[in-house]
């Protein structure tokens, strides 16, 4: 798969909440990293937390490791996405 990378620095912003790739094949972390991105932040519009799967923190699992942050409550993922909101383009 050839995925255009950003020249830009930037961070993905994640929802957890439903898989927004479609497939199993590929994950939405290695896209990110694909594509440029330095970091992600996950995030759930509907839930307290969002669950990572510990193969993701594995170099030996997962080959292109990406910094994940996450927020802590409902009302921080809800303040972060209407931040966001703000600034996307």
């Amino acid at each position: 798969m050839h995925l255009s990378s950003a020249t830009t620095p930037w961070i993905a912003f994640i929802s957890c909440d439903a898989n927004v790739t479609k497939t199993t094949d590929v994950d939405v972390f290695t896209l990110a990293k694909a594509r440029g991105a330095l970091a992600a932040v996950i995030y759930s519009q509907w839930s307290d937390a969002c669950i990572l799967n510990s193969a993701f923190a594995n170099p030996a699992i997962f080959s292109a490791p990406l910094d994940v942050y996450a927020t802590k409550s409902l009302i921080a993922a809800r303040f972060v996405s209407s931040m966001h909101l703000e600034v996307a383009v």
